[in-house]
């Protein structure tokens, strides 16, 4: 009766977890999970579970130790092989060793587009450009059935998404950004939520002398990201440049408030207040 009693405790906690992290909850989720892996730590699809949440957490030391236990205890449990490998060579910096766990959990399951597109992930976090495009349009080719949400046919999306925006900064600093501005556009159609390739996006148009599809970039990236102290840097100087002075520094200021210390931005920052005061005239006795 007692272990009855245990087994729909930890089950319960693992439901409850499960369904916070379909809402969105994940802080709620990581408390359910724990609950569930003090109640039975043997179990491996709640230690994956739990190691999963550390890792979203940033705790890729207790992560590990979990997701090994997962992985160890219940080889067809794919995900917990995949996440393991994600946490070895994205956050532990062991990437020989999370290939040789993409290697194993292959062994296992097959080719699966999971795997395709962490072993993707690793070589993009390599910069080994070429391999992770193979292995992200494997992925992606793999999942076509499944619907643009799916989660794995937008993350070979993402890591391609990085290919192409690599290339895109490799154009442009050769002096081609013309084909720059191809390769931008195919990476923030891959990846609409990401705001780098609007931002260099802005950077081609500029070096191109189209202030207007610049800015409307510059625009972009911040629509993406607010907090993108780049973004609001670069937008400012073309500002400056267009003697928009008012806007430049209320942008070179936004910039400043996300990365206070940074030289560059400062100075950005000082200089188009020192010219706003230059070009604003000069207050009279009397003037409101």
């Amino acid at each position: 009766m007692e272990e009855s009693s245990a087994t729909e405790s930890w089950r319960a906690e693992l439901i409850a977890g499960l369904h916070a992290l379909r809402e969105g909850h994940f802080s709620q989720a990581e408390t359910h999970f724990d609950r569930a892996y003090r109640a039975a730590p043997e179990r491996a699809e709640v230690s994956f579970a739990l190691g999963r949440e550390r890792l979203r957490r940033g705790n890729a030391a207790e992560a590990e130790e979990l997701l090994w236990a997962a992985w160890r205890t219940d080889p067809s449990l794919l995900s917990a092989g995949a996440t393991l490998a994600r946490c070895l060579g994205l956050h532990r910096g062991r990437n020989a060793e999370a290939h040789a766990v993409l290697d194993e959990a292959e062994a296992h399951h097959g080719r699966q587009p999971a795997l395709d597109v962490t072993r993707a992930e690793l070589f993009a976090h390599a910069k080994d450009w070429e391999r992770a495009e193979q292995c992200a349009r494997r992925g992606l080719a793999t999942t076509e059935s499944e619907g643009e949400k799916d989660p794995t046919r937008l993350a070979a999306a993402a890591v391609l998404a990085r290919v192409d925006n690599e290339r895109g900064v490799d154009l442009a600093r050769a002096g081609d950004h013309e084909a720059a501005l191809f390769a931008f556009k195919r990476a923030s159609d891959l990846d609409p939520a990401w705001g780098a390739p609007h931002l260099n996006t802005g950077a081609a148009f500029a070096a191109l002398g189209r202030r207007r599809a610049a800015r409307t970039a510059y625009e972009r990236a911040i629509a993406v990201d607010p907090t993108n102290a780049i973004a609001h840097y670069n937008l400012g100087l073309l500002l400056l440049d267009c003697g928009l002075t008012n806007e430049a520094v209320a942008r070179l200021d936004t910039a400043r408030q996300f990365e206070p210390a940074d030289p560059a931005i400062a100075a950005g920052a000082d200089d188009a207040r020192s010219r706003l005061r230059r070009e604003s005239p000069p207050r009279r006795d009397g003037d409101e």
